[in-house]
């Protein structure tokens, strides 16, 4: 059989270089049209570019004042307009001119053949338009990579320095590639048809000798291979062995090569003390000396150290003149037969010193055996006390255990665990399915699909479900397991327990229940607390601010009428009154505002926040404040306003009390789907656990204050500090 796994390894090698001869001519070509393409793009961009210098050279001395908008404008114009006739280049191919605007690019013009949409702009650090973004950065050249569209594109880019533009010239990769794929797929479709229909013609010519080779081989086999003896076939001076069976390989431990190689390698294995009478007796048989058919017995020494006991038979084969020309022979393994022979004997010699030994022993182990009883009486005592203790500690922990044979679909309890269940004890189909069966409806999946997880994946096996009781009513369990696995990596065991929670679920839920009805109520007790701020200070700016303003305006008005110089002196005293009332209404007005900026209502968040920074800056100069706030004030909910400006209240009064910075930044933006309020400081920042010790109360209590304010709005409060290296409080809302 060997030449037919030549035959299909030849066939193997001339599909290999047929496919690989193919692969290569379509790669060579595909190569070419690449670099067509990329030539072509660099030409369009080039041609492109230098036209569009030209008539911006000529709009800038001609249409700067004719044209509406100015030169930039007419340039842009012309572009368009020739470009709305331009039929583009492949299916895919395009031509984009931009710009940047900000942190966008913003384009221009886009000619696409096959679709014809305008982009819209995007950000200039996005992973996108990567060729745009390298002609706006002034670079010139091709590229593979991502267009605005998200697409591998191949791409020639120019920059219009003069003007800022940038120029792109692309088309997309895969309608490059698509027409040599489908060649590829062609060809080699073809080759293996050619390929296999060759081979079908050559099989179809060599079967019937090859059924002739394999019919007299396979009867030879069976003849070699069914005896379990060694034959063979050689000259008669084994100067070549003509054939060996392969129980040559088991018995000698070599291989049949290696005696084809070397005809007397037989020997080599032959223990020295047998080697030289096997020898002669070869020698004899190779001049025709008469010998009898068997060779003398002989020992050999096998490669992994083993000794085998051989007896050989040879046989002459002679040619039509009676002479031998070949000789053929047997060689059995009789080391069991050696074995039992000496084992026979030392048996005999050994026998009456053993019975003798035997009955001495008798009597010692007689005496060994009872105390061994008397043992083992004790320990069945002990573990007996053991398991009534272990039951006893289940039934009042309300936990069982569990021991299951997976190999075997055999499920056993502990007593609790059928108490828990509401079942008597042994009350139970004692399988896996059984068990099932007593799990809710609505869990049964879950459990599954643990327990699939615990098997497959080798995840300790831990959770909670239902179970429904012979009595209807239903209970909470908590189960956990482990899996024990064979040396092949096959489940064979799982061993767990199981624990009733039904009680500690029911306090879990009043809990949560409470939790909710507190945060309920402490989010009512924040309204009501800036309501009632707002009212306070509605009542301080109209009342009392009013009230000493009316009393400044008639100090005032008394002044004018005290100007005679009699009444001198109660004039003056008179204006150091208009001075304590002015500092009145101030007051009044700073803790009115305070309580509420009545700018909130009035002009909204980002006027405020604005405010407050202008504000602080006044009262703390030694610090600069950075804004960033892209956001518009539409964007920000209603019900936020007060919530963001407390939290940049309490946050910047923290950092003007405890963080000693110099530089503070405050950014208000939407990202991801996010409103974000970020505040930095450049502070010595502090520890988290010190801010609830006695030492950081202030800041604790603010920071618990700001965190409960985001997160009765739901959203997500988080403060990053460590010692010497500032402070970041970041809340977050999702955009709704």
């Amino acid at each position: 059989m060997a030449w037919r796994r030549r035959l299909l390894i030849l066939i193997l090698i001339m599909t290999i270089v047929s496919l690989v001869i193919t692969g290569i001519t379509i790669f060579i070509l595909y190569n070419v049209a690449f670099q067509q393409s990329e030539d072509r793009l660099v030409e369009t961009v080039k041609t492109q570019a230098r036209l569009i210098e030209a008539i911006a050279r000529f709009d800038a001395t001609y249409s700067e004042q004719d044209f509406p908008g100015g030169s930039v404008k007419a340039t842009l114009s012309q572009i368009i307009d020739a470009h709305e006739h331009y039929e583009g280049f492949g299916r895919t191919g395009e031509f984009t001119l931009a710009r940047r605007e900000g942190n966008d690019i913003v384009f221009l013009l886009s000619h696409r053949h096959e679709e014809g949409k305008h982009p819209k702009p995007i950000s200039f650090d996005t992973d996108l338009a990567e060729p745009m973004r390298r002609a706006l950065s002034g670079a010139s050249g091709t590229l593979i990579g991502l267009d605005y569209r998200g697409a591998i594109v191949l791409a020639a880019h120019e920059p219009l320095v003069d003007m800022g533009w940038g120029i792109v010239a692309k088309i997309d990769l895969a309608e490059i590639r698509e027409p040599y794929v489908r060649a590829g797929i062609i060809a080699i479709g073809w080759s293996l048809f050619v390929l296999l229909l060759g081979v079908i013609l050559f099989l179809r010519v060599i079967n019937p000798m090859v059924a002739r080779l394999e019919e007299s081989e396979e009867r030879f086999r069976q003849i070699a291979e069914t005896i379990q003896e060694v034959f063979w076939l050689a000259a008669p001076d084994w100067s070549r062995v003509l054939y060996i069976s392969p129980a040559y390989e088991a018995l000698w431990g070599l291989s049949c090569e290696s005696l084809y190689e070397d005809p007397r390698s037989w020997l080599e294995p032959i223990v020295e003390e047998d080697r030289q009478k096997v020898i002669d007796d070869l020698n004899r048989r190779s001049t025709g000396q008469p010998t009898p058919a068997e060779f003398p017995e002989y020992r050999i020494l096998r490669p992994d150290g083993s000794i085998r006991w051989i007896l050989t038979r040879s046989f002459p084969i002679r040619d039509g003149n009676g002479n031998v020309f070949r000789i053929a022979g047997l060689a059995e393994d009789i080391s069991k037969r050696k074995r039992a022979e000496h084992g026979l004997k030392r048996a005999r010699d050994e026998l009456e010193a053993r019975v003798e030994a035997r009955t001495a022993e008798l009597s010692v182990a007689n005496e060994s055996l009872l105390a061994e009883i008397e043992e083992r009486k004790s320990t069945v005592r002990t573990l007996r006390q053991v398991r009534d203790s272990l039951a006893e500690a289940q039934r009042v922990a309300r936990l069982g255990n569990w021991d299951w044979d997976i190999a075997n679909n055999k499920l056993s309890w502990s007593d609790e665990i059928y108490r828990i269940f509401g079942l008597k004890v042994q009350e139970f189909g004692a399988n896996y399915e059984a068990f099932l069966a007593s799990v809710h409806p609505d869990d049964r999946q879950g459990v599954q699909e643990a327990v699939d997880r615990a098997l497959q994946e080798r995840i300790p096996y831990s959770i909670d479900h239902r179970i429904v009781l012979p009595d209807g009513s239903e209970r909470i369990v908590h189960e956990q397991a482990e899996v024990t696995f064979d040396e092949h990596g096959k489940a064979v065991h799982m061993m767990g327990t199981v624990q009733d929670i039904t009680e500690r679920k029911a306090v879990e839920q009043e809990l949560r229940a409470s939790q909710e009805e507190l945060r309920l109520l402490s989010g009512q007790l924040l309204e009501a607390q800036e309501q009632e701020r707002r009212r306070v200070a509605r009542e301080l700016h109209d009342g009392l601010g009013q009230t000493l303003s009316a009393i400044k305006f008639r100090i005032e008005n008394t002044i004018g009428v005290l100007n005679t110089e009699e009444q001198a002196e109660s004039a003056d005293a008179l204006t150091n009154l208009v001075s304590m009332a002015q500092q009145a209404v101030e007051e009044v007005r700073r803790i009115s505002k305070n309580l509420w900026p009545s700018i909130l209502d009035d002009l909204g968040l980002l006027p405020t926040i604005s405010w407050f920074c202008r504000e602080f800056g006044e009262m703390y100069p030694a610090m600069s404040i950075e804004k960033e706030i892209p956001v518009e004030e539409d964007d920000v909910p209603g019900s936020l306003k007060i919530v963001i400006y407390r939290i940049l209240q309490e946050a910047m009064n923290n950092i003007a009390r405890h963080s000693r910075a110099n530089e503070i930044s405050l950014s208000l933006n939407k990202e991801d789907g996010l409103l974000m309020l970020t505040i930095r400081d450049n502070g010595v920042g502090f520890d988290a656990e010190q801010a609830s010790s006695p030492e950081g109360i202030d800041r604790g209590l603010g920071l618990a204050s700001m965190k409960e304010r985001t997160e009765l709005t739901n959203g997500i409060f988080m403060v990053e500090s460590l010692p010497g290296e500032g402070t970041r409080i970041l809340a977050s809302w999702k955009d709704t």
